[in-house]
């Protein structure tokens, strides 16, 4: 699927999409055939501009075979992320029609929204609700709701002025898409290579990122004993993923490190999860799919940081030779960890990607992107991710990009008493507390020693990675969550404590 910054009504012969809000609604003196149809719907009460309703109309006359028109809700609490995810349904109703090539208007413009902004929010929810993913489907293939175009009708004079944005609105979809596409693969399809070649594949055409993949014998040779002992029950051998970017101006820069989880499918090991639901167990390589994406999207926009993204990946299998409840493994720092439950296998996998980052790439700041625990998605549900941080700082940094963009966080304590919950009687650490503690809490915990002092923020998206319907812009599966709130945070410069 394409987009465009700029047409005009008469380039598009599919569907025009536009909003009202509550109590703004058409003139009947309009000059498009549409809107005297509308004016007499409004009139009539059937449509008011109420959030989520809409009314779709096929206008006698005119360069357009049908009109969407979408309601806003109140004028007064309209923002950006209303926008986004009245254009993501929009999209989707859009598709039910059988529209191919569809035009908006800029939702919310020119008032209470400037043009420029209605434009970009709005392009850039379509984009991401336009998102799918149906490659493995072979029957019924005439049947696939196809959209070819998804464009922006901005005035003429604000052109210009809303071109980059409208250009980062649409690599920021991009970037989505391409995580989506990585968490909704299976694990038969998507394994630590594959996961690995992808990233790769990535790099060939940015010149500013640089690929390195780790594989099961450079692992051993660096001493990273916790992924390659979740990896022990597994056929596919394990990889780590490291990919930089070196960001106009930016060469002499500390870089920022981003870490992700890249469990490419987790039965729990020999700690066996229930039947239920392990089918999504594909996406808990999300934070590992947020970590590229992100650093691909910087190259992208060209933003002027130094990054450097790391993914620890393997599935966790029950094989003969897998990990077992009482191991100890040797992390990447030296470390030894007790094993007291093989499905708290992330933040095994995180302490070597972790410590791995801190040790080689002397980062100014490590934020890490993991689905690790359910005891966060218990507390916080699907509507924020869990923020754990050694520096308060880094950490309200990062939980204000999140609101911009929609990707709320929530901060959770993370106390020297909590360092206690993870100290084993055998070895340094264990990778669980006992039962009555938070889980969320004790996985940061055991994380926090593998990167402190250095400023550090991490993100549980346990909640947040994966939608069971879809929802505005969020399609169903694979959400991509991290990715933009990461970038705006790059862009607003991420502070640390003095």
């Amino acid at each position: 699927m394409t987009s465009s910054s700029h047409e005009t009504p008469g380039t598009v012969d599919d569907l025009l999409i536009v909003g009202f809000t509550e109590g703004f609604g058409p003139s009947a003196e309009g000059e498009d055939p549409w809107s005297v149809q509308l004016a007499r719907v409004w009139t009539l009460g059937d449509f008011t501009g109420k959030e989520g309703s809409s009314v779709l109309l096929y206008p006698p006359t005119g360069p357009v075979a049908r009109v969407l028109a979408i309601g806003l809700g109140k004028r007064e609490e309209l923002d950006a992320e209303r926008i986004r995810h009245a254009a993501g349904e929009a999209v989707r109703a859009a598709r039910e029609v059988g529209a191919r090539r569809i035009l908006f208007s800029p939702l919310g413009a020119p008032a209470p929204i400037d043009w420029v902004d209605a434009g970009a929010w709005t392009l850039e929810g379509a984009l991401m609700g336009a998102y799918t993913h149906d490659v493995f489907r072979t029957e019924d293939l005439a049947d696939r709701k196809v959209l070819d175009n998804v464009s922006i009708a901005m005035p003429d004079d604000q052109v210009d002025a809303a071109a980059p944005r409208l250009a980062r609105a649409r690599a920021m979809a991009d970037a989505v898409a391409w995580a989506r596409t990585r968490i909704n693969e299976p694990g038969n399809v998507l394994t630590a290579e594959t996961f690995a070649q992808a990233a790769v594949e990535m790099t060939l055409t940015r010149p500013a990122l640089k690929a390195e993949i780790l594989n099961k014998a450079d692992l051993e040779q660096v001493g990273c004993g916790c992924l390659l002992g979740v990896n022990a029950g597994s056929e596919a051998p394990p990889r780590l993923i490291i990919v930089t970017y070196e960001g106009p101006g930016a060469t002499d820069a500390a870089p920022v490190a981003i870490v992700g989880k890249g469990i490419t499918f987790d039965t729990g090991g020999l700690c066996l999860k229930g039947r239920e639901n392990m089918g999504q167990m594909k996406h808990d390589m999300s934070g590992g799919a947020a970590a590229l994406g992100t650093i691909r999207l910087a190259a992208d926009l060209n933003l002027p940081v130094r990054l450097v993204a790391i993914v620890a990946a393997t599935d966790n299998m029950p094989g003969a030779a897998a990990l077992k409840p009482g191991d100890v493994l040797k992390a990447h720092n030296g470390k030894t960890v007790e094993v007291i439950d093989t499905d708290a296998e992330g933040r095994l996998v995180l302490a070597d990607a972790l410590s791995y980052a801190v040790s080689r790439f002397k980062p100014r700041a490590v934020i890490d992107l993991a689905t690790l625990t359910g005891s966060v998605w218990i507390a916080l549900g699907t509507e924020a991710t869990g923020l754990f941080t050694n520096d308060d700082t880094l950490g309200e940094a990062v939980r204000k990009a999140g609101e911009r963009v929609g990707e709320r966080c929530w901060p959770m304590p993370l106390w020297p008493e909590h360092e206690e919950i993870v100290k084993s009687d055998i070895a340094d650490l264990k990778n669980a507390g006992a039962r009555g503690h938070s889980d969320g809490i004790s996985a940061a915990a055991m994380l926090k020693a593998f990167v402190h002092p250095t400023p550090w923020v991490h993100l549980d998206i346990a909640g947040t990675a994966w939608a069971d319907e879809p929802k505005g812009y969020l399609t169903q599966g694979g959400v991509g969550v991290g990715i933009r709130m990461l970038i705006e945070a790059l862009e607003l410069g991420l502070p640390v404590s003095a």
